[in-house]
């Protein structure tokens, strides 16, 4: 499921296209709970809910409270971006950077919606804090 949702946001092209798909992943995360929630007979939800797993274990060490398990996440975070960036999915990375060069080389201008500048203009726009933001 991680390795398919990943692949699901790596294939963004924008950013706004990559928070729709945040969002989709999200709600497509939550489907069981939307289905348990509404199909359900409420006795046994109650009875799941009341449910618990219990584990026991020893006290964990000092250092590994302070330092040591936030240092572990990162590593294993940066490992797992590395491997998903670069090696799971490097064609996608490639056909990037050759774009990315191609722009370079062309000089192709981005497209601009709008932008923010100082203007005294003040029926052009939509103004905050002295900029206006034009097309």
């Amino acid at each position: 499921v991680a390795i398919m949702g990943a692949k699901f946001l790596m294939m963004a092209w924008s950013i706004g296209v990559l928070i729709l798909k945040a969002l989709t992943l999200g709600f497509i995360t939550s489907i069981d709970e939307l289905l348990v929630s509404g199909l359900l007979d409420p006795r046994f939800k109650r009875k799941i809910t009341s449910s618990s797993i219990k584990y026991e274990a020893g006290a964990p060490r000092e250092h590994w409270l302070l330092w040591g398990s936030t240092t572990s996440m990162l590593i294993f975070n940066m490992a797992v971006t590395f491997y998903c960036t670069h090696i799971f999915f490097a064609e996608v990375q490639e056909f990037r950077q050759l774009c990315n060069s191609y722009e370079n080389q062309f000089h192709q201008a981005r497209f601009v919606v709008a932008e923010w500048r100082q203007s005294n203009c003040t029926h052009c726009g939509f103004s905050f804090l002295g900029h206006t933001m034009v097309s």
